[in-house]
């Protein structure tokens, strides 16, 4: 068994991106090599856990999108 450890090269912040829907926190994205992952804070955005976006801006439109339909 290897074990491989990666360092980061960019701080923490520069990884994650936060998502406000109406002033609440709706989940926060993960920065991948070929886009983000939207990983839900709030119950009410659970139908976007997981789900891979290209740009912030998508994720930000589904979540204000999902919130609005609830």
């Amino acid at each position: 068994m290897s074990l491989h450890i990666s360092t980061f090269t960019r701080p923490a912040a520069e990884l994650a991106r936060l998502v406000f829907v109406d002033d609440a926190l709706a989940g926060f994205l993960v920065e991948q090599k070929h886009g983000y992952i939207f990983q839900a804070v709030d119950p009410v955005f659970a139908l976007l856990d997981g789900s891979r976006f290209v740009l912030p801006q998508h994720a930000e439109r589904s979540a204000a999108r999902l919130k609005r339909a609830s």
